[in-house]
């Protein structure tokens, strides 16, 4: 565009250069006139071009600003196209990072609500074995069955981490996972035979007894339900 102005800006001068010769003899012929020189005599001019020079000086000088002014303007006109120009695709990628972020978040949160489920159903499992313990005093699975199971709900915690935004619900679900463990451990004995009261004192913060590792297995699949609904609405928002 730049070019296309300079070229014009050529091409009239070079047009003024050509008629300026013209326009210089017109003048000298319209200052033969005897009225036009007593004119110029009174006015004290030398020649004929200073006389038309003199009478029209403002006039040309304001045609000259104005088309500096007209030419500075198209200029700025041009810089501030470009601005928008970069302004637009600066924007453009400000909002494609946007999306791919919200994309990878929503990504991470699916995984947190799956994993999320998992553990439950693995709580769950505990629970119905402290249900039965409390009830018959039998486990409904082995020893090696629920180690399983803790194993596997323990990996599952590695997907729920990176969904956590605050520290607040970060230590909302250490709590919640501490809660399993104990009940994890608590069970995992029990089924191996061992006593409520041995486990006890062996083991800071177990269970009490069946219906304390029951009531906590509750605990955990109620918080971790509340955990879940507050991952689906970050999901949500995310979109």
């Amino acid at each position: 565009m730049n070019r296309v102005v300079l070229l014009a800006v050529a091409l009239v001068v070079s047009a003024i250069a050509v008629d300026a010769s013209t326009i210089y003899m017109w003048l000298d012929h319209s200052c033969e006139a005897p009225a036009r020189r007593v004119i110029m005599k009174a006015s004290g001019s030398v020649g004929c071009f200073e006389f038309w020079l003199n009478r029209y000086q403002t006039t040309l000088q304001t045609v000259i600003s104005a088309a500096i002014g007209i030419m500075g303007l198209y200029f700025v006109l041009s810089q501030l196209k470009a601005l928008g120009e970069q302004n637009d695709v600066a924007r453009a990628a400000l909002q494609a990072e946007t999306a791919a972020k919200s994309a990878i978040r929503r990504i991470t949160i699916a995984k947190a609500i799956n994993s999320i489920d998992r553990f439950i159903q693995a709580a769950m499992i505990f629970h119905e074995n402290a249900n039965s313990l409390r009830k018959s005093g039998k486990c409904l699975h082995s020893e090696d069955d629920l180690r399983g199971a803790m194993e596997r709900a323990l990996a599952d915690m590695v997907e729920i981490y990176p969904a956590l935004e605050t520290d607040e619900v970060e230590a909302n679900w250490n709590e919640i996972e501490s809660l399993f463990r104990d009940v994890a451990s608590y069970l995992g004995l029990r089924a191996n035979g061992h006593s409520s009261e041995d486990i006890a004192q062996a083991i800071e913060n177990s269970p009490a007894t069946d219906l304390d590792a029951m009531k906590r297995a509750v605990a955990v699949i109620t918080r971790a339900g509340v955990l879940r609904q507050k991952l689906v609405r970050l999901r949500g928002r995310a979109g």
